[in-house]
């Protein structure tokens, strides 16, 4: 695996300024998140060493050291970026946005030679326009430094060096630094992808939702026969090989700040590969991957190889018609094409119809996780649901189901495998 860099683009890291604010017990986080993954993040905040996490829709709210923002930066499965605040005020128009911001000593946070960005969301705000509200706390920012050295930093729209977060609701502001850089969705590992394709936090939720888990035993199977671009299957590899699904990234937000702490952040990548290579040398399950599209295959290939796997995860192309019992038992988890994916939904019932055929012929026995936005349309697979779990995929509203795959009882068992 690919170990992230101490520091911004190997370069020496600015000194680090002291500040009896910063280093007090109990830094303030927010982890935003996908709707529906709040339960998730919070219950790995915990598991991390965050404290009091408290849920709202799309985030969490925590307590924790800059240790526990590392940890959710480097291991978190769910979260899409870990927020440290800066400063709370409060705030009814742009003017006092920034005469707030300009009390802030951002000269303690990052430097001349950074560049940065500002984003900025609104709820319930008497402000409504949220780029004249993140354009305010960047003059403020901008007018700091001019004052103070006659020079300003400069504002990069694509891959700042420090990402600066103001969330507004009602009239309280909130100013948080950016730890994750860009979204921790982006592990690192998909270089193609196909139509459609899942996001990496959304991807493991279902595979952690439908029962996959490290530790799980090796003789199991977990079989995905629309993979796709793969990433159920490399998310489900993470997860039982214990590896962290930041070690991939190159960068994260907090490497060009001024109070990053590089060796701290060395020990727990050096931890988390100590431990990824110990569940390497494990035995593992077979992980297996279909696709019709060859297209897909050549994808899910190239980002299994990227994502160091090409020897637990085995793809190929194959027909869902040709789909046999791989084994006496496992688990089938599949995210197949809905009504929003495909223009004709005769189409789509169709494929429901046959996959709930194969099912129930081959996979008797096994247990199912299936990821649909059309509860109608699960319905036909004629599986008895044993558990539902609401997500959203982007601003589509989807369900996965989890059963046990019963024989009909017309048929008789397929001793083919494999």
């Amino acid at each position: 695996m690919v170990r992230p860099d101490p520091g911004r683009n190997g370069k020496p890291l600015p000194r680090q300024t002291k500040s009896r604010r910063i280093k007090k017990p109990g830094l303030l986080f927010v982890a935003t998140c996908g709707a529906g993954l709040e339960d998730l993040v919070a219950a790995e905040i915990t598991a991390l060493g965050g404290k009091n996490p408290e849920t709202a829709p799309g985030a969490v709210r925590w307590q924790g050291n800059l240790e526990a923002g590392y940890r959710l930066c480097l291991w978190s499965r769910f979260a899409s970026r870990i927020l440290l605040q800066i400063a709370a005020f409060e705030a009814a128009d742009p003017d006092t946005l920034y005469r707030q911001a300009g009390k802030i000593n951002w000269d303690e946070h990052f430097g001349l030679e950074d560049t940065f960005a500002v984003a900025c969301t609104l709820a319930a705000s008497p402000m409504t326009h949220s780029q004249f509200a993140a354009l305010r706390i960047k003059d403020a920012i901008v007018d700091q430094f001019r004052t103070r050295t006659g020079l300003r930093p400069t504002v990069a729209v694509a891959r700042p060096d420090i990402r600066i977060n103001l969330h507004v609701r009602g009239t309280q502001a909130f100013l948080a630094l950016d730890l994750s850089g860009e979204s921790l969705h982006r592990r690192g590992y998909r270089v193609a992808a196909v139509a459609a394709p899942l996001k990496e936090s959304l991807a493991a939720a279902i595979v952690h939702l439908a029962g996959w888990r490290a530790g799980i035993s090796p003789d199991s199977i977990l079989l995905d026969p629309m993979c796709g671009s793969g990433t159920l299957l490399i998310e489900a590899a993470l997860i039982f090989g214990d590896s962290a699904p930041g070690l991939q990234r190159k960068s994260f937000g907090f490497m060009a700040w001024r109070r990053h702490n590089a060796p701290l952040w060395k020990r727990l990548v050096d931890e988390a590969l100590d431990r990824e290579e110990l569940g390497l040398r494990q035995p593992w399950p077979r992980i297996i991957g279909y696709d019709a599209d060859p297209h897909a295959v050549a994808a899910a290939g190239k980002n299994i190889a990227i994502a160091g796997l090409e020897d637990k995860i085995q793809v190929k192309q194959q027909q869902l018609a040709a789909l046999k019992r791989p084994g006496e038992s496992g688990m089938l988890l599949v995210n197949p094409p809905y009504g929003e994916r495909l223009s004709n939904r005769n189409e789509t019932k169709y494929l429901y119809r046959c996959l709930g055929r194969k099912i129930g012929r081959e996979l008797y026995g096994w247990q199912i996780g299936f990821f649909a936005a059309d509860p109608d349309l699960a319905s036909m697979l004629r599986l008895p649901w044993e558990a539902t779990f609401h997500l959203f995929n982007g601003p589509i509203k989807c369900r996965l189901h989890r059963a046990a795959a019963v024989k009909p009882a017309a048929d008789v068992p397929s001793s083919r495998t494999l």
